[in-house]
């Protein structure tokens, strides 16, 4: 996708800013992927960081980028939200429920698509601010720790219940 953004949309100026352990294989796979791309100079891993650094990261970035494919709940999207992120995330039910309409979504394993979004955030200022005003919107619903962790239970009490039953 990075190649995609570099070549296609020759959007130059635009970093992936990730927090990996550098040591982790993972880590080590994905830059040599930007490298064999000719695209290393998009990415940039920080390492591990403070809650006051990453403070400062998002407060420097354009934008989110979300293309996780497995989660149960991440705060990263919450993260996001509160700094005023416009955000792209895969087209993912556990994504899709935490963003609601504030994010642009992409199909999963599509980099076209998800290089066509982060294009039209980048050229449309309009739609920057209406992706804000829709995260802070998005993000009263968990204003209310007590009220979210309450719910959570009881809709895994329910689950669990179901599943005794069967």
């Amino acid at each position: 996708m990075a190649r995609i953004l570099n070549d296609r949309y020759h959007l130059t100026d635009v970093r992936f800013v990730t927090t990996f352990d550098s040591n982790v294989a993972s880590c080590v796979e994905l830059a040599q992927k930007f490298k064999e791309n000719g695209v290393e100079f998009m990415w940039n891993n920080v390492g591990r960081k403070s809650q006051k650094e990453l403070i400062d990261l998002y407060r420097s970035s354009d934008l989110g980028f979300f293309p996780s494919l497995l989660e149960t709940f991440s705060a990263t999207l919450l993260e996001y939200m509160c700094f005023g992120l416009p955000t792209v995330i895969s087209d993912m039910t556990f994504n899709t429920e935490v963003m609601g309409d504030a994010a642009l979504k992409y199909p999963p394993f599509d980099a076209e698509q998800a290089a066509y979004q982060i294009v039209e955030i980048y050229k449309n200022k309009t739609l920057q601010q209406e992706l804000r005003i829709k995260g802070f919107a998005q993000l009263k619903q968990y204003s209310d720790f007590d009220k979210y962790y309450n719910d959570t239970l009881a809709f895994l009490t329910k689950v669990v219940n179901q599943n005794i039953n069967v």
